[in-house]
């Protein structure tokens, strides 16, 4: 056959399988699963544009801060039940009621223990700043309201349900914009106020969502059903850890720097966090997937695919941010001013942070547990270490340095150990 011909052919064909290419479950969950995070994405800025305008810098600095220590306190409610339900249903599909049963129980039970532990801890740390209840408020409300709907959420995501699955966890940020346009339309910049609506708004939601979402017939909790605690042990950490790197970090500065400088830096990383939902969301949509490959093939397959998807959301991303980084005080008003060039230097992390997501899936699906779990472990000892040391010295500049940083050493930790899996795997077949 002549080249001519043969060119022609190719083109023919090329063009053929793109007239008839569908999108596939991936593709549909993931575009699903980002217009469910685009969603929330718009919520959370429209929280904080009105919590800024509601507090100014230094009463968004004490919320954020306080916030952002129950937060991470919630990372040990499930104790890693969630992502065990999502990998057992996937494998045994039979066993989906069972196991959701038994997550459902060890939420409620982890929640309240949390709560009892995290509320003195946030009077110890915070009570010269923010009334006792009010931090009882909020503690209740991150730590028992909004995780009760989570063995929900990971139900869904098993099914690859991944509509639902965004919806209710699109809950929380919908409740808070409720409560502070509520607040803003009242002209009251109360702490305690919003913290007593938001939990009032938080356990309606849940409720609600238990009423519609459960599924029928499902036994009552019993203390049988925490034996299953054992099996999301494996699992607990990465929550912890990332929290760490996203959370901690606010409630140092808060102690160290002040509300106001809290405030900047706070109102910089949620506009950072919500550009990298969408990477969260590509992975959210690929961990069943991934699962199922793994356990069929002994390693996840797309993962050359998802990091080049992830570089290439990540990359113009940074870019825009650092474009648009102006902007910040014409929505958040003039005293965030401060949180430009912070933006800005967040805009370089966000490319770690979203390779840092991928990683960790990858790493998690392959059965490599463990190591994701000494990783993230000493890499969240080191940032908490880092962050007490940067912060007094470098303020809020100290907290972004020591994040980026942090990303960056995770990344490579992580990719050298699946590098050594895949040899190892290699050498084994040969």
């Amino acid at each position: 056959m002549i080249p001519e011909a043969r060119a022609r052919m190719t083109l023919q064909t090329m063009l053929a399988r793109a007239l008839a290419w569908r999108p596939g479950g991936l593709a549909r969950n993931t575009a699903c699963t980002v217009a469910w995070n685009l969603w929330r994405i718009a919520l959370q800025a429209l929280n904080l544009v009105a919590l800024a305008r509601l507090f100014g810098a230094d009463g968004y600095g004490v919320l954020a801060g306080t916030i952002a220590l129950f937060v991470a306190c919630a990372q040990f409610v499930g104790m890693g039940t969630g992502m065990a339900l999502v990998r057992d249903s996937v494998r045994d599909a039979r066993a989906g009621a069972d196991v959701y049963a038994q997550t459902r129980t060890v939420y409620l039970a982890t929640g309240l223990a949390a709560f009892l532990l995290a509320w003195p801890l946030g009077v110890w740390l915070l009570g010269d700043q923010v009334p006792a209840d009010a931090l009882a408020a909020l503690a209740f409300a991150e730590l028992v309201a909004a995780p009760a709907v989570m063995p929900l959420v990971y139900r869904l995501q098993s099914q690859e349900r991944m509509g639902a699955f965004g919806a209710l966890l699109s809950l929380p940020p919908a409740v808070r914009l409720v409560v502070t346009l509520a607040l803003l339309l009242l002209d009251y910049d109360s702490i305690t106020g919003f913290a007593l609506l938001y939990l009032g708004g938080m356990l309606c939601a849940s409720l609600a969502a238990h009423a519609v979402a459960s599924p029928h017939g499902c036994a009552r909790p019993r203390w049988s059903d925490l034996w299953y605690l054992r099996q999301g042990l494996p699992y607990v950490l990465p929550g912890v850890t990332s929290a760490v790197g996203s959370e901690v970090d606010k409630t140092i500065l808060l102690r160290s720097a002040g509300a106001a400088e809290t405030g900047h830096y706070a109102a910089a990383h949620r506009i950072m966090q919500a550009a990298a939902v969408p990477v969260g969301a590509l992975m959210l949509a690929a961990v069943p997937r991934l699962f199922r490959s793994s356990a069929a093939t002994g390693r996840p397959h797309g993962a050359r695919m998802l990091v080049l998807a992830a570089l290439a959301y990540a990359l113009p991303m940074a870019i825009l941010l650092w474009l648009l980084a102006p902007l910040a005080p014409w929505l958040l008003g003039t005293q965030f001013r401060p949180s430009v060039d912070l933006l800005r230097g967040l805009s370089l992390v966000l490319v770690a942070a979203c390779l840092r997501q991928v990683t960790l899936a990858l790493l998690t699906t392959s059965d490599l547990q463990r190591i994701r779990n000494r990783i993230e472990v000493s890499a969240a000892v080191a940032s908490i270490g880092a962050l007490l040391a940067a912060i007094p010295v470098f303020s809020a500049w100290g907290a972004v340095i020591v994040l980026g940083t942090t990303d960056l050493l995770v990344v490579a930790a992580g990719g050298i150990a699946l590098y050594r899996h895949r040899h190892r795997r290699a050498v084994g077949r040969a």
